[in-house]
């Protein structure tokens, strides 16, 4: 494979994986999901932040841009050539000099990409990691070369640690969903926030401490249920830890009672 640089668009999430040396996986085929791409995995265009700049006309509303990172990979590795069809805003931008009548098909074309179904920060020789700033009106972008020591991207100490945090977030939904759900939920993070509240399905949401807390103290599913019907029969709720310390909705009322 030719060295050269190569780019890719990126969700500030999957920028701190990698800059905490995760290694990360996609097994998508692009061409099952209905795309005109032969590339499997992560596809990275081939250039500079220059090149990515321009090639950003064609890529704007396609991928998530938070952050674009430009390197030079190591000697033979496991990226392979693919190709993608885009729009052709050269080939758009020549016919419409011309005033040739655009209105039934915009060109398309075929454009190199490397792909790969898994990569990490180990796969490059160099690279830099920019902020991307995208202009509301024109939808064009800027770039802030940041590489995860500026004060507008976190040092690489802090990103691995958030990043070791939703690992084990995640974790804990795996052994929840095995334990108490005999894996039969499908799991996910209420607004995509790992950390948050986790949506289990029916009426069962928990944030990772209460599942720290199930695991911890080896909550049956049966016990487990006796909390979660509880609250839901009562306005006012006990938390997981003060149930497991024996608090209940009686004492509640036995104590507003006495006040009375």
């Amino acid at each position: 494979m030719k060295t050269e640089k190569i780019y890719r668009f990126m969700s500030k999430e999957e920028a701190m994986r990698f800059l905490s040396y995760k290694c990360l996986i996609n097994t998508d085929v692009q061409a099952n999901k209905g795309n005109k791409s032969n590339a499997q995995g992560f596809c990275f265009g081939i250039g500079d932040e220059v090149q990515a700049t321009k090639d950003w006309r064609r890529l704007k509303g396609i991928v998530t841009a938070d952050y674009l990172l430009v390197g030079m990979l190591k000697p033979d590795e496991h990226f392979v050539q693919c190709k993608g069809e885009y729009i052709d805003w050269e080939l758009y931008d020549e016919y419409l000099s011309k005033g040739t009548c655009l209105q039934e098909q915009i060109p398309t074309a075929m454009f190199d990409e490397l792909c790969s179904i898994f990569y990490s920060l180990d796969d490059f020789e160099s690279f830099d990691m920019y902020k991307v700033e995208v202009e509301n009106i024109d939808m064009s972008i800027s770039l802030l070369q940041v590489n995860g020591s500026d004060e507008k991207f976190r040092p690489i100490n802090d990103i691995r640690a958030v990043v070791n945090y939703w690992d084990a977030c995640e974790k804990l939904v795996d052994i929840i969903n095995e334990k108490l759900f005999d894996d039969s939920r499908d799991p996910y993070w209420i607004g995509g926030v790992c950390g948050g509240l986790c949506d289990f399905g029916d009426t069962d949401f928990l944030p990772p401490e209460e599942m720290a807390l199930i695991i911890q103290n080896e909550v049956t599913y049966e016990q487990y249920v006796e909390w979660r019907e509880a609250n839901l029969a009562n306005e006012r709720k006990i938390n997981l830890q003060s149930w497991l310390k024996g608090a209940r909705h009686s004492m509640q009322k036995d104590k507003k009672a006495n006040n009375e």
